[in-house]
């Protein structure tokens, strides 16, 4: 950012007045159905299972109020109230499937075994912040100090019952930013943070257990960046401390249920470098490494034991991400080719399944017209992925305590039982798409 020379007036502090934004979004109703196994049907006869998702609607409303006032010609301050309410409602049907293997939908009672059991789930949310925003030195340094405290309740019911919790969390946030010059900037942000569990979480969750405990951050970060005609970089070294973790475990059937595994501590770095076009070449590289551990022991429910996950890799947070990529532009003509690795990672608390790093790749080849008519942009463009058609677990659906766990994942034609481990997400072969786009 290039320096400014202070005023020879200071400016009179001045009032921006309210300003209030408001969102809000819904989710008409909608089911989706997967394989439920097989079943036995009034006649005896074995058949074809499918379950439903069956969401009967999902809203999620908010306002955010805001006034900026500027006490000095250094300080911009800023009072604002968020206020968030989110709700969705759902069932999990079963029936039998139609005889040429399409799912009738969880309305006909034709095929309906059970219209299962049916969740709401919802959260509101009402928040106070404050933030302040100082310039000195000719603006070369920007301090941001700010503080927002949530709360929030959170509940979820069912045909057994229903539960409820209020709960606070405190939210400061620091960053400042240095310009050495118009080329080089050191920049430090420190903040706390927190997840609830979300509508969709609380949605998969019966009555009879408990909601987990709000997950709680706390992160700082260090960092620099530069820029040239050339190139830009970018480079920092984080820390995190979580509190009460949160992740989702699969069940399998689309069901899963959120959980959390204690404390965990994460540091590593991000590197990203960026090369500015010359001869229509634009490459980018991009790495992080983290050293992501468990902090704490988790009981495993399943086995009724105690699991020494201490000390060992936390769970889906591999030590290495890389990205590295090409652009090339010709006149009309245009292509990107990327690669993508990510290396190994475990996918239990008790870090005893895992899955190995794997390498991903993409291309894309197109050209844009010259404007005909009432096309302005007519654009035709091919997507390539997974070039080399390789199979590769590309991630796990969710977490689970063990390998071992009964009813860790289960199956619809198949009882669970103690071996099954994690379920995985599987990078499609080799495929091609081809789009036509223009703007008007």
């Amino acid at each position: 950012m290039p320096s400014q020379k202070p005023s020879i007036k200071s400016p009179k502090a001045r009032n921006h007045g309210p300003r209030t934004s408001i969102d809000g979004s819904s989710i008409p109703p909608g089911w989706d159905a997967s394989p439920g196994g097989v079943g036995t049907d009034a006649s005896g006869a074995q058949r074809n299972m499918t379950s439903y998702f069956d969401e009967h609607g999902a809203r999620q409303v908010g306002a955010t109020a805001k006034l900026g006032y500027d006490i000095d010609r250094h300080n911009h301050i800023s009072l604002g109230y968020w206020y968030e309410n989110n709700v969705t409602d759902r069932n999990y049907p079963s029936g039998f499937v139609m005889d040429n293997g399409a799912a009738p939908g969880p309305n006909n009672a034709n095929y309906l075994i059970s219209k299962g059991d049916r969740q709401k789930a919802g959260y509101e949310i009402h928040s106070l912040f404050i933030q302040d925003t100082a310039r000195y030195l000719y603006d070369k340094l920007v301090i941001n100090a700010g503080f927002k405290f949530v709360m929030a309740n959170t509940w979820n019911k069912d045909y057994y019952g229903y539960q409820g919790n209020n709960r606070t969390a405190p939210l400061p946030q620091l960053s400042i930013s240095y310009n050495i010059d118009n080329q080089n900037q050191i920049y430090i942000n420190a903040e706390g943070d927190y997840r609830q569990p979300s509508t969709n979480d609380l949605g998969w969750l019966y009555t009879s257990m408990p909601i987990p405990k709000n997950q709680y951050s706390i992160k700082e970060e260090l960092g620099y960046r530069y820029h040239n005609k050339y190139l830009m970089l970018d480079m920092s070294f984080f820390n995190y401390n979580v509190t009460n973790r949160i992740v989702d475990q699969y069940l399998g059937m689309n069901s899963f249920r959120p959980f959390s595994i204690g404390n965990q501590t994460m540091r590593g770095f991000d590197f990203m470098i960026a090369g500015k076009s010359i001869h229509g070449f634009s490459p980018y590289a991009s790495i992080e490494y983290l050293h992501a551990t468990q902090d704490s022991n988790v009981f495993d429910p399943y086995q009724q034991i105690m699991l020494h996950s201490k000390g060992t890799q936390a769970v889906m947070a591999p030590r290495i991400i890389a990205n590295f990529g090409l652009t090339y532009t010709y006149k009309g003509f245009f292509a990107n080719g990327s690669v993508h690795y990510t290396g190994p990672q475990s996918v239990s608390v008790a870090n005893d399944q895992r899955i190995p790093g794997y390498v991903t790749n993409s291309l894309s080849l197109g050209y844009h017209f010259q404007p005909f008519s009432f096309l302005k942009s007519p654009t035709f463009k091919l997507n390539f992925t997974n070039l080399t058609g390789s199979i590769v677990r590309t991630g796990a659906m969710g977490a689970v305590y063990s390998a071992k766990d009964s009813s860790t994942v289960y199956s619809g034609s198949s009882p669970a039982y103690t071996g099954y481990g994690n379920s995985f997400m599987v990078e499609p072969r080799f495929s091609m798409t081809g789009t036509i786009s223009t703007s008007f």
